[in-house]
C-alpha cells in the first residue's frame, strides 16, 4: 500500500480498526468480516490527498465480491472533502445486490433502485464527472481481453451533480476516493476477504 497516497481508514463512515487492511498480490484486501455480528464493521483505505474532480472518472476492479449468501458490502466513494460523511456519490455491492447511492446534507438515498450485481460484466465500477452535461455518471463495465482493464462502459445512471452550496452537496473541486468494505448488518455468511484491484482516477475522463 503506498503511503504516500492511500491511508488505512474511512471518511463516509465508522471504522473498525480491528477489520485486517492489507495490500497482497497487488490487491487491496479487506477481511476476514464478521459473521453473526450485528452492527457496523468497516475498513478500508481512503486518500491522503483531495482532488478536483472536474470532468474526471474513477474506477476499481472487483476483484473478489461478497459471496453467495452474504450480506458483506463494498463500497466506491467518490466524497466531499468539507463534508465526506455527509455528501458523497457511491457504489455499493451490498450482499447480492448493487446499490447507486448519493448521500446530500447527510440524507442518503438510491438513484434507481437496487439491482443484482453480476461479478462478470460489472467486474468495474465508475463514477464520472462529465463536464458537457454537469451530470455524475454511474458507470459498469466488464473486463476486456487484458483481464485488468475495463471493457465498454454501459451507464447506469446519471443525474446533475449536485456540487457544494455552502451547506451540503459534494464539493467538486476537491475530493477524496475512499474504498469501504465490512459489514452493516449481522451476516449470516462467513464472507472471509473481499478484495478490489486496478484503482484508477483520470482526468481528463476517458
Amino acid at each position: 500500500l503506498d503511503g504516500s497516497k492511500w491511508s488505512v481508514g474511512q471518511i463516509t463512515g465508522s471504522t473498525d480498526p480491528n477489520i485486517h487492511v492489507a495490500e497482497a498480490s497487488q490487491q487491496l484486501r479487506v477481511g476476514p468480516l464478521l459473521q453473526n455480528t450485528s452492527g457496523f464493521h468497516f475498513n478500508g483505505v481512503v486518500s491522503n490527498l483531495g482532488y478536483d474532480f472536474t470532468n474526471a472518472s474513477a474506477y476499481l476492479q472487483v476483484a473478489t465480491p461478497p459471496p453467495s449468501g452474504s450480506m458483506a458490502e463494498l463500497r466506491l466513494s467518490v466524497a466531499g472533502t468539507n463534508s465526506p460523511s455527509a455528501n458523497v456519490y457511491r457504489f455499493i455491492i451490498a450482499g447480492p445486490n448493487l446499490k447507486l447511492q448519493k448521500v446530500i446534507g447527510g440524507a442518503a438515498s438510491n438513484v434507481v433502485v437496487p439491482f443484482a450485481y453480476n461479478a462478470t460484466s460489472m467486474k468495474f465500477l465508475r463514477i464520472r464527472h462529465d463536464s458537457g452535461s454537469g451530470n455524475v455518471v454511474f458507470e459498469t463495465a466488464p473486463a476486456s481481453a487484458d483481464p485488468s482493464l475495463p471493457g465498454t462502459w454501459t451507464i447506469r445512471h446519471q443525474e446533475p451533480w449536485t456540487n457544494w452550496n455552502g451547506s451540503s452537496g459534494v464539493l467538486l473541486t476537491n475530493v477524496k476516493f475512499e474504498v469501504r468494505i465490512g459489514t452493516a448488518t449481522a451476516d449470516p455468511a462467513a464472507s472471509s476477504t473481499l478484495a478490489v484491484d486496478n484503482f484508477r482516477a483520470l482526468r481528463p475522463a476517458p
